[in-house]
């Protein structure tokens, strides 16, 4: 096996493995201190007053500030602030994936003709619940049954081609969840 590591032909830049790296471990920490409520006195704190009035993720956030802060030295060299958008960019991927849980759920409205069959296949195939709402179409006036799932995003795909095989002109909306409590998810406490 070291053999194999030692002749291999891989030619990777070492400033990338950097970036990537240091954006994972970075964003891991800064999203256990943001996920507490804290702050690392840096340009977090433009991302949580973003993220308070904006409602945007405070990852993202931070991905905007950082970038417009690291694309000034653009003028300066070219070259090196890639690697710190590329870090920036990880950086904030992993500050969501702490902040909102590395089990982030999705909840799904279905609206179908065919929803009877399609609420059945997700009991056999994915074992989740199905509630009911009750709408009525905007253009016709319809009234319409519109099937709501949580599910989490390893069951999406699975949710997708049931849907597909039933209904392909279903109309299907998927919205991500910051927490999901309850039966087959967390504890509610």
């Amino acid at each position: 096996m070291k053999s194999l590591l030692l002749n291999s032909n891989f030619n990777i830049d070492p400033l990338l493995i950097s970036a990537i790296y240091g954006g994972v471990l970075a964003g891991i920490g800064i999203g256990l201190v943001i996920w507490r409520n804290a702050s690392t006195g840096g340009t977090d704190i433009i991302a949580m007053i973003i993220n308070k009035y904006f409602h945007v993720s405070t990852g993202k956030g931070l991905l905007l500030v950082d970038t417009l802060v690291t694309m000034s030295a653009f003028l300066i060299n070219p070259i090196v602030p890639m690697f710190g958008v590329i870090t920036i960019f990880v950086t904030s991927k992993m500050i969501d994936t702490v902040v909102e849980g590395f089990e982030a759920t999705r909840t799904v409205l279905v609206i179908s003709e065919k929803y009877d069959k399609i609420k059945e296949m997700i009991f056999e195939k994915l074992d989740r619940g199905v509630t009911f709402l009750n709408g009525e179409g905007g253009y016709t006036s319809k009234e319409r049954k519109i099937l709501m799932v949580v599910l989490t995003r390893r069951e999406i795909g699975e949710l997708r081609r049931i849907i597909k095989n039933i209904d392909d002109k279903a109309f299907v909306s998927i919205f991500p969840n910051s927490e999901t409590l309850g039966y087959g998810f967390k504890r509610l406490r």
